[in-house]
């Protein structure tokens, strides 16, 4: 349980490092500004917390490149990634971007799995199409324990794999309003050699409120509803809420312009990067064991002497 506090407040940490870096030498002229963002969820009876920071690195009209760092930790487990991303508007109506995190994990078997996922997006301000792959490194199996008595032994498996979700906005509010609703519905796949597959689907539905503090252009909660199934951890029920902050509260100079972005262009920078996704599973498998040695052959006692010496009288 400390050990994923630390990650937490070292994640805090280093963003609040990078705002105090970067808040007060951002040019006024910047479009998007970057966001610290906190959430709460509840999942089947736990609950877990995660912090969420996207920190802008370098922008123009039409793109920006940026940071994002995410940390969620429950009692249980500890799961953290950094990575880079590009997002570009190509015209009036769309915008596409890709990216890529390393991302580690600690379960609640005290063992550390490290990952590389890569993705691509597709946006409007209406629809959302994204893919991510997910490539484990270093170890991808590890020994949770072994029983002599019942001949088993239980190992803790990294899944390499990949998912896609497509998104749609649905039209309740005018695309100026602050309030939105989007539904969201995708697929998963996720393999391991020694290790059963994982393979479901899942659909959420995620209410946004912006301008939710009135003095604090771009701050935001954010509130989830989601459910998944595959053949492995059948059922998953999720509720999420998330606050989000942006950058310009800290700053002394406030120089928001988000209340002046184009509704597309207000999502450029607002999309909340999936929870932190190590997929990992249990395995429970017989002790293998070693070839049974050849039979020790003895051989047969020699036959008794006849009687007598042996010579002939």
């Amino acid at each position: 349980m400390i050990k994923n506090k630390a990650l937490l407040i070292f994640s805090v940490s280093t963003t609040l490092f990078c705002i105090n870096s970067f808040a007060e030498e951002s040019a006024e002229t910047n479009k998007w500004d970057g966001w610290l963002s906190g959430e709460g969820a509840y999942a089947d009876g736990s609950s877990f917390g995660d912090f969420n920071s996207f920190i802008p690195l370098t922008q123009d009209d039409s793109g920006l490149s940026y940071l994002n760092i995410l940390a969620e930790a429950d009692e249980d487990f500890a799961e953290g990634q950094a990575g880079y991303g590009y997002r570009q508007i190509i015209n009036d109506d769309w915008a596409v971007g890709g990216y890529g995190f390393l991302g580690k994990k600690r379960t609640e078997f005290n063992n550390d799995f490290y990952q590389l996922n890569f993705g691509a997006e597709i946006i409007s301000f209406d629809w959302d199409f994204r893919f991510n792959f997910y490539i484990p490194i270093g170890d991808k199996e590890k020994e949770v324990s072994r029983n002599a008595t019942t001949n088993q032994i239980r190992k803790e498996f990294a899944y390499h794999g990949a998912d896609l979700e497509v998104g749609y906005r649905l039209p309740i509010w005018d695309e100026a309003d602050d309030s939105q609703m989007r539904i969201y519905g995708g697929s998963y796949y996720f393999d391991a050699d020694g290790a059963e597959h994982i393979a479901g689907g899942r659909v959420r539905l995620e209410y946004d409120i912006a301008n939710i503090v009135s003095s604090i252009p771009g701050s935001s909660i954010t509130l989830g509803a989601e459910y998944q199934h595959d053949n492995v951890n059948k059922e998953t029920n999720v509720l999420t809420a998330a606050f989000t902050v942006p950058f310009d509260f800290f700053r002394s100079n406030k120089q928001s312009q988000y209340n002046s972005l184009s509704p597309l262009e207000k999502r450029i920078n607002r999309i909340r990067s999936r929870r932190v996704n190590v997929t990992t599973h249990v395995e429970t498998d017989p002790l293998t064991t070693a070839e049974p040695a050849p039979p020790v052959v003895i051989p047969p006692p020699p036959p008794p002497l006849p009687d007598g010496d042996g010579i002939g009288e």
